[in-house]
């Protein structure tokens, strides 16, 4: 059982399984204009939703920013990396994020947010040193992490190689000073994509971009050096996703795009 706060979040865990939805606290005096979408959706799905005094929904919620609803859900399956290999092998289009130690759960939610518009399979994560799927995480992805699936691995490098073996094309996302790195927007993405984004302060790991199939960066034309990893992440996903015209570069080595 997990508890996740927020309107979006509660919405999104609605629509995803209300089967799990727990029940749901709603802080009296909440505009209606607010609250009435989430009670529509419990009622749709028969969840109990119940009306509480704020500061209690307050220390139950332990933030201040759980805007007038709480909810408690039951946990679903747990994602597995053997589920998402044979997802892959399967797909004749696939698009994973895999994430090489991102630290801040905010940074995190973001990109799993912007992993699902841009019709990822799904978000990698390590299971150590690295942010989790978090309260915080939960609300940062506006309730994506209802939508997605989240792996959690012991290992971003083997993981790398495996999706490789699976047929996925591996380009991990770097910085502008790296001399092995082309471009984002002159690169003709695979259908078959994973896209390895880089730790807040160190980027990727050194043995991790040496196992990625490629390197691509965002170019930067102000004083800057670098972007916030979920807003680089957001870039190159939709990227991959944009038509490419016929004088694209091409990715020598790439898996055939028919």
């Amino acid at each position: 059982m997990r508890r996740i706060v927020g309107r979006n979040p509660v919405m999104e865990a609605l629509r995803s399984d209300p089967r799990r939805v727990q029940r749901i606290l709603i802080a009296e005096g909440s505009k209606r204009s607010t609250i009435d979408p989430i009670l529509r959706l419990a009622r749709e799905g028969k969840v109990r939703y119940d009306f509480v005094d704020r500061r209690r929904l307050e220390e139950m919620a332990e933030t201040e920013t759980h805007q007038g609803v709480i909810a408690d859900v039951a946990d679903g399956p747990v994602p597995t990396l053997d589920e998402l290999r044979n997802r892959v092998r399967a797909a004749d289009d696939a698009l994973v994020v895999v994430l090489d130690h991102i630290q801040d759960p905010h940074n995190l939610g973001a990109i799993v947010r912007t992993a699902e518009a841009a019709g990822a399979m799904a978000v990698v994560i390590p299971a150590r040193r690295a942010a989790a799927v978090t309260q915080t995480a939960v609300k940062a992805s506006a309730g994506a992490t209802e939508h997605i699936p989240v792996v959690t691995v012991p290992n971003v490098g083997r993981v790398v190689q495996s999706l490789q073996e699976d047929g996925l094309w591996v380009v991990g996302a770097t910085d502008p000073e790296d001399e092995r790195s082309v471009p984002y927007s002159g690169y003709a993405f695979s259908r078959k994509t994973g896209i390895v984004i880089g730790a807040e302060d160190s980027g990727i790991g050194r043995l991790v971009a040496e196992r990625c199939d490629a390197l691509v960066h965002i170019p930067m034309h102000g004083s800057v050096s670098s972007l916030n990893a979920s807003v680089a992440a957001g870039i190159v996903l939709f990227e991959t996703r944009r038509p490419k015209s016929q004088d694209a570069a091409p990715n020598p080595g790439a898996p055939a795009t028919p």
